[in-house]
């Protein structure tokens, strides 16, 4: 890139845009809509993959942002900041959303657990003593593995 002022103020967009990416997720996690994430992946991903290459590209040559006038490096660095801020945001939301399956899924399987309790032990016979009520009643495993 020729003119560094240019090339970081397109960063500077950039992580706007992403910041904006960010945001929309962090709020369809609030409203409790995540399966409404889906849509918005490819653009999230188009957008972080961006980003990852300008930020490799200006590790990699220093001088695109030592080049750049005060200013635009000062709004850089704003952007970056408000970025970074809802990035911690997202990642309580995620956080929250993550903790709320956990428990709902440990609430399930209690509860199915507990109606379907297994044997107890072992009775004069040496078989698996059973409880009245529930003779049938099997060990039962549930697993869920959900990313959210």
């Amino acid at each position: 890139m020729s003119n560094p002022n240019t090339y970081v103020g397109e960063l500077v967009e950039l992580i706007s845009h992403l910041g904006q990416a960010v945001s929309r997720e962090t709020n369809l996690l609030a409203e409790k809509r995540p399966s409404e994430l889906g849509q918005f992946t490819e653009e999230r991903e188009r957008l972080t993959t961006e980003y990852q290459m300008q930020v490799h590209a200006i590790r990699s040559n220093p001088t695109l942002l030592q080049s750049a006038s005060e200013e635009t490096r000062l709004e850089l660095k704003l952007a970056m900041k408000q970025f970074h801020e809802l990035l911690n945001e997202h990642r309580r939301a995620v956080f929250a959303a993550r903790t709320m399956t956990q428990r709902l899924i440990s609430s399930v399987t209690d509860e199915f657990s507990r109606r379907n309790r297994p044997a107890a032990g072992y009775n004069r016979q040496a078989k698996m003593a059973q409880p009245m009520e529930n003779r049938r009643a099997q060990p039962v495993s549930l697993a869920l593995n959900e990313v959210v």
